[in-house]
């Protein structure tokens, strides 16, 4: 519970939103990415890093789109699996290969990232050359 209340601070204070209850009403989208992001997500970056905020994003992009995140060892005799383990019967995903797993998110499918290389400008010298930077555009 300290991660999610610490994770809570990250986003609020990132003003994705101003609204806490839309954070902590079980069921939003916004709450299944902030508690997969504080239970499940196998990546476990710390509050403050930079990845966390677009793996946050992301995952509420995903269960606000019907994604459904089937837990470690969740019994999938019903479920009918991509390699991804988030297909299940009767979502609007096809196909979610290594959404919410330990990949980088510039590694899940349909998320398009620049590459420092692609990026002018000397704020981002201490990322090395090739490195990830961020998402600019979903393709899906």
């Amino acid at each position: 519970e300290d991660r999610f209340n610490t994770l809570l601070e990250e986003v609020v204070s990132s003003e994705f939103t101003s609204d806490r209850t839309v954070l902590t009403t079980e069921g939003t989208p916004q709450n299944k990415a902030l508690r997969w992001l504080s239970d499940y997500d196998p990546y476990q970056v710390p509050a403050d890093h930079s990845d966390t905020l677009e793996r946050y994003a992301l995952a509420v992009f995903f269960f606000a789109t019907n994604g459904e995140y089937l837990q470690p060892n969740t019994d999938m005799s019903d479920a009918e699996t991509d390699g991804s383990r988030t297909a299940r019967n009767n979502i609007l995903w096809t196909s979610a290969k290594n959404w919410l797993t330990s990949n980088g998110f510039c590694r899940w499918e349909g998320v398009m990232c620049k590459m420092v290389s692609e990026i002018k400008g000397s704020e981002y010298n201490t990322i090395e050359e090739g490195e990830e930077y961020g998402i600019y555009g979903l393709s899906l």
